[in-house]
């Protein structure tokens, strides 16, 4: 069956077919930057979308830039909570284990 492809086997052969994809992809475009400039400018319009459009247009850009930052800055201060969440319950986790076996040497 000619241009069928088949689904990978095993995840090996998935990340061979990714990275395949992924380079055929890189090899058409003049740069990466060229490459996601279509999806850049989108997501910079919706929040340019959600300004006053009866504002000037400088005033327009300077609220739609000021969104953007909002919103990244938001999506760090997450990140990095989860980062400071996660390091706790590692931190936890690894206290709970030296108990359990210093627990299991005194019953020894």
């Amino acid at each position: 069956m000619k241009g069928q492809i088949s689904m990978p086997s095993d995840d090996k052969e998935r990340s061979q077919r990714a990275r395949i994809a992924a380079l055929s992809r890189v090899a058409q475009e003049p740069s990466g930057t060229a490459m996601t400039e279509k999806a850049r400018s989108r997501f910079w319009q919706s929040f340019y979308d959600q300004t006053d459009a009866e504002l000037p247009e400088a005033e327009r850009v300077r609220q739609a830039d000021a969104a953007r930052r909002l919103h990244m800055t938001r999506l760090s201060h997450k990140a990095a909570l989860a980062r400071r969440r996660l390091a706790a319950a590692q931190t936890a986790a690894v206290e709970a284990e030296a108990e359990a076996i210093a627990a299991s040497g005194d019953a020894v």
